[in-house]
């Protein structure tokens, strides 16, 4: 039987410096520079209901369209959390 040598390799992590964002300011720009750029893509010619037809089954084209059309969801979800609380503590439970 051989020894097998085994070896760790410890990369230089320089190349990582950066990569996430360190602030919350900065973190929300870069989700809003990732909203609009998806946005764009279902707006634009490469829209998966366009571009993916009879290429990807249905399935597939609606679930990169979940991502896509993050943006718009998000405005329903941001009126819920902020109506539904303020209508409770007025009282207009109904």
């Amino acid at each position: 039987m051989q020894e097998m040598e085994i070896s760790f390799q410890n990369p230089d992590n320089t190349a990582f410096l950066g990569v996430a964002p360190t602030t919350l300011d900065i973190a929300l720009g870069q989700y809003t520079k990732w909203s609009d750029g998806m946005l764009q893509i279902f707006l634009s010619k490469y829209c998966p209901f366009i571009y993916g037809h009879n290429k990807i089954e249905l399935g597939a084209q609606m679930g990169d369209c979940v991502y896509l059309l993050w943006a718009p969801s998000s405005l329903p979800h941001l009126y819920y959390t902020i109506a539904l609380p303020l209508s409770l503590l007025h009282g207009n439970s109904h």
